[in-house]
């Protein structure tokens, strides 16, 4: 039997979270990206001192599948965005995440290399005055 059979790649397993936060003056503390052709709805960023940061259990590239009774898994960004800013300050928020750090720093590359291109674009005479 091969030693490393036993071995697990955490880039691949999905590790589901429950957690809940209270929205506050500042919001829930963490920006989304995603949405957008078929791809989840990601935390892509945590705010210091904010509610998600405090809680210590959020990260950057975690995918955001529900929140509240709402299911995202196939939100636009727009559909994540309504849902999170109509929430009450001061209620408690229940967010289902699942952990996939691979799939999110895929997700990085390809608007990175999106932006790119529309900068080498623009650059060639086809931008804009």
């Amino acid at each position: 039997m091969n030693k490393h059979a036993n071995l697990i790649n955490l880039n691949f397993i999905f590790f589901f979270l429950r957690v809940t936060l209270r929205k506050s003056e500042y919001g829930l503390g963490f920006n989304i990206v995603g949405g957008e052709d078929g791809e989840p709805i990601y935390i892509s960023h945590i705010m210091p001192g904010g509610a998600a940061d405090l809680n210590g259990n959020i990260r950057k590239g975690d995918v955001l599948l529900q929140v509240n009774d709402v299911n995202l898994t196939r939100a636009t960004h727009g559909e994540a965005a309504v849902t999170l800013k109509t929430i009450s300050m001061g209620a408690q928020v229940r967010l289902l995440l699942q952990y996939r750090p691979r799939d999110f720093f895929d997700f990085e590359e390809r608007v990175e290399r999106a932006r790119i291109q529309m900068q080498s674009t623009q650059g060639s005479g086809g931008g804009y005055r």
